[in-house]
C-alpha cells in the first residue's frame, strides 16, 4: 500500500529571508507596511522565477485558537531580556541569581537576574571598567578578572553586601582569557597578549597566549602553571570531575589536570569556532553558539561533550544566533545572556539583550523520540515526496528550481539518486498509487503547471499523463482508495487561495471535480486517517489560519474540526496509528512570527489536540513521511539556510 506526502510552502515565503538571526522576527506590522512588504516580495519573486506567489507576513485572524493541552517543557525558552544589552560581559551565578558584569555598552554596570521571578535588578557598579573580562564564583563571592596590558585587576564582589573589593592583580598582561574553577581555585587560560620585540626590533604584535595562572581566593595569591600545549585565544574552559577542558579557536580540545599540572589531548570539536559559551550540567559540557569568523557571523549550534566517553553530540540549536555572550548554570539549566550578532570585522558591534534558557534534561528526552538520520544528498525546500517502504523526494529548490529525484530507505538509512523528473518544479504535490509515483502541478519558475508526470520505480523512468484541470502550486494532496485528491493551492490570481478539489484516477488517467474545501488556503498540510482527509493550517491568501477541515470522499462533504492550537503555515503532517501529527512550519502567536519546532497530535476520534516533544530542528517548507510507524522530517528551510537534514520521530516513544 502506497502512501502520500505533499510539500508545504509557497513562493511568497521568500519573505522569510529576514530570519537571519534567530528564529523570531516581528510579525505585527501596520496594514500599509504589510501591503508594501507583500508587493515587494511579489516583485522579487517575479524577477527570480517569472511568477509570484504565496501569502505575505500577516496578523492572525481574529478567531481565537483552541486551548492546547499542556505542552512538554521546551528545550529552549525565551526569558526577560537584559535591561542594558551587553556583549563581552562576564557572567557568574550565586544563590540562584545570575550577575552580568561589565561589557562594551556599560563597562562598570552590574545587572542581576533572578531566575525565579524572571526579573532584573541593577547592582553596585564595579570599581573599574570591565570589558572582555571573565568571572568565577567561589564560596558565594564573584571574582572578576581583567588581565590586560593596562588593567591587571581582580575584583571581588559580595552579593550579600553588594560591595566590591580590589584583590591581587594578575601576573601577566593579556586579555580574552578563559576561566574555570577546580577545588575552590580559579584558573585562567590562554587569551591574547602583545609581543613587543620582534627579532631584536621594536614592534607591537597581537599574538595568542599559552599562559596559565591559578588564583587562590583564600590567600589572594597567584601561581604560574604549566603552559598550554598550543597557544589560543577566544576559547572557553569548563571543569568536570577536577579536570579542565579547553575548547575553541581551534578544533583541538585540550584537558588540564591541576593535580599533576599536565595537559592532554581529547576528541576535537566537530565545528571549529570561537567566542562561544560553555556550561557544565550533570558532568557534560555544552558548547553553545560562537562564530566561525569566515562563515555565518553568529551561530546557533549547541554541541555536548562527554568527558567519560570522549565523544561529541549535536544538541538542539539555540534560538538566537550570537557570540561573545554570557552563560551561567542554575538548577541544571543553562542561561545564555546577551552577546552580539554583528559582523566580526564590523565595528562597533551591536549588543543584544536576549536571554534564553536551555534545559538539557528535556533535550535528552526529546532525543529519545527524535533521532538524526543520514542527510539528503541535495539540500532543498518546496519539494514533494511519496512513500511506501522507501521515500521519493522530488523537485523543490536550492539555489535554483530542481529536477532532482532522490530515494531514501529508512531500513538502511541510505540515499540513492534516481532519474530526474522531466519538468523541474517547486511546490508540487506527489502521490503514489499501485507502485507508481505521480508528480502534479507546481511552478517551473516561468509558469504555473498543470503537468502530471508518472514515475515507475521498477524502470526508473518517467511518463507524461493527463494534465490537472487547474494549474496551481502550493497545494496539498492525499490518496484514498487508489485515487489522488489535489486540494487548495494558489494561482496568483484573485482569489489567491483556492478552494478547488480535483480527483485524479490513475487507473483511467482522468480528472473529476469535487466539492470545494470551505476554506480556500495554500501552504497547508493534509493527512489521511480512516479514509478521511484532514486539511490543516496554511494561508488564506493574506491571513494565516489554524482551521482544520475534514473531507469524506465517500459523501463528497466537508466538516469543520477542532482548530490547530496555533496559527501555522509551511508545516508538514503525517498519520501514524490513527493519529495525525503536525510538525514544524511558521507559527504565529503574541505578535511574533516563529520558526516552529512544535509537534502536535490530533486524535480524530476525540477531535482533540495534544502537544508532543519538540522537533530538534525548527523548519518550514519541508516534507514529512510516515514509514513503519515512524515519521521522517526531511529538508526545508531554517532561518537563512536550505537544509538537507533528516530527523526521525517515533510517536510510540513520545508518551
Amino acid at each position: 500500500m502506497w502512501h502520500l506526502l505533499t510539500s508545504a510552502g509557497g513562493l511568497g515565503d521568500y519573505k522569510y529571508e529576514n530570519f537571519k538571526r534567530g528564529r523570531r522576527i516581528r510579525g505585527c506590522r501596520a496594514t500599509l507596511e504589510l501591503l508594501a512588504f507583500r508587493f515587494l516580495c511579489l516583485i522579487i519573486i517575479l524577477a527570480l522565477f517569472g511568477c509570484g506567489g504565496g501569502g505575505g507576513d500577516s496578523v492572525p485572524p481574529t478567531s481565537s485558537p483552541s486551548v492546547p493541552s499542556p505542552a512538554p517543557e521546551p528545550m529552549w525558552t525565551a526569558k526577560t531580556s537584559m535591561p542594558t544589552p551587553q556583549y563581552n560581559a562576564a557572567a557568574a551565578a550565586v544563590d540562584g541569581k545570575i550577575y552580568i558584569i561589565g561589557g562594551d555598552n556599560s563597562p562598570k554596570m552590574v545587572q542581576q537576574y533572578d531566575i525565579v521571578t524572571d526579573t532584573w535588578t541593577i547592582k553596585k557598579p564595579t570599581l573599574i571598567e570591565h570589558n572582555g573580562s571573565v568571572a568565577a564564583a567561589v564560596e558565594g563571592k564573584i571574582y572578576v578578572i581583567t588581565p590586560s596590558n593596562d588593567r591587571q585587576t581582580v575584583e571581588e564582589y559580595d552579593p550579600v553586601t553588594d560591595t566590591w573589593t580590589a584583590k591581587s592583580p594578575t601576573p601577566s598582561d593579556r586579555w580574552n582569557t578563559t576561566v574555570a574553577v577546580v577545588d575552590r581555585k580559579i584558573i585562567i587560560i590562554g587569551g591574547f597578549e602583545l609581543k613587543k620585540n620582534c627579532g631584536g626590533f621594536a614592534c607591537i604584535e597581537v599574538i595568542s597566549s599559552d599562559q596559565v595562572e591559578q588564583y587562590d581566593p583564600a590567600t589572594d595569591r597567584w601561581t604560574v602553571k604549566t603552559s598550554l600545549p598550543m597557544a589560543r585565544g577566544t576559547c572557553v574552559a569548563a571543569a568536570v570531575e577536577g579536570k579542565i577542558y579547553v575548547v575553541g579557536s581551534l578544533k583541538d580540545v585540550q584537558s588540564y589536570d591541576p593535580v599533576t599540572d599536565t595537559w592532554g589531548m581529547k576528541s576535537p570539536l566537530p565545528m571549529a569556532r570561537s567566542d562561544m559559551a560553555a556550561a557544565v550540567v550533570d558532568g557534560k559540557i555544552y558548547v553553545i553558539g560562537g562564530t566561525t569568523r569566515t562563515g555565518p557571523t553568529a551561530l546557533t549550534i549547541t554541541e555536548q561533550y562527554d568527558p567519560v566517553t570522549d565523544t561529541w553530540t549535536t544538541k538542539s540549536p539555540m534560538p538566537t544566533a550570537r557570540y561573545d555572550m554570557g552563560v551561567a548554570v542554575v538548577d541544571g539549566k543553562v542561561y545564555v545572556l546577551g552577546g552580539t550578532q554583528s559582523e566580526v570585522n564590523s565595528l562597533p558591534h551591536e549588543a543584544i539583550g536576549s536571554v534564553e534558557r536551555y534545559d538539557p534534561a528535556q533535550d535528552a528526552f526529546s532525543r529519545r523520540v527524535w533521532a538524526g538520520k543520514a542527510p539528503m544528498p541535495t539540500a532543498r525546500y518546496g519539494m514533494a515526496a511519496a512513500f511506501t517502504d522507501t521515500i521519493y523526494v522530488i523537485g523543490g529548490a536550492g539555489s535554483s528550481i530542481l529536477q532532482t529525484v532522490e530515494q531514501y530507505d529508512p531500513a538502511t538509512d541510505t540515499w540513492a539518486t534516481k532519474n530526474p523528473i522531466p519538468t523541474g518544479r517547486i511546490y508540487p504535490v506527489a502521490a503514489a498509487v499501485n507502485d507508481k509515483v505521480y508528480a502534479i502541478g507546481g511552478s517551473s519558475g516561468s509558469s504555473i503547471l498543470q503537468t502530471v508526470e508518472q514515475y515507475d520505480p521498477a524502470t526508473d523512468s518517467w511518463a507524461t499523463k493527463n494534465p490537472m484541470p487547474t494549474a496551481r502550486y502550493d497545494m496539498a494532496a492525499a490518496v484514498v482508495d487508489g485515487k489522488i485528491y489535489v486540494i487548495g493551492g494558489t494561482t496568483n490570481v484573485s482569489p489567491t487561495a483556492l478552494q478547488t478539489v480535483e480527483q485524479y484516477d490513475p487507473a483511467t488517467d482522468t480528472w473529476a471535480m469535487k466539492s470545494p474545501m470551505p476554506t480556500g488556503r495554500h501552504n497547508f498540510a493534509v493527512a489521511v486517517v480512516d479514509g478521511k482527509i484532514y486539511a490543516i493550517g496554511g494561508i488564506l491568501g493574506i491571513d494565516w489560519t489554524n482551521r482544520v477541515e475534514e473531507y469524506n470522499p465517500v459523501t463528497d462533504t466537508w466538516t469543520s474540526k477542532a482548530e490547530l492550537p496555533d496559527f501555522r503555515n509551511g508545516l508538514a503532517a503525517a498519520a501514524v496509528n490513527g493519529r495525525v501529527y503536525t510538525i514544524g512550519g511558521i507559527g504565529h502567536s503574541t505578535g511574533y512570527s516563529d520558526l516552529d519546532d512544535e509537534v502536535r497530535e490530533y486524535n480524530p476520534a476525540l477531535n482533540s489536540w495534544t502537544a508532543k516533544s519538540f522537533m530538534p530542528t525548527g523548519r518550514y517548507n519541508f516534507v514529512a513521511a510516515a514509514v513503519n510507524g515512524r515519521i521522517y522530517a526531511i529538508g526545508g528551510y531554517e532561518n537563512n539556510t536550505v537544509l538537507n537534514r533528516v530527523e526521525e520521530y517515533d510517536p510510540a516513544q513520545d508518551q
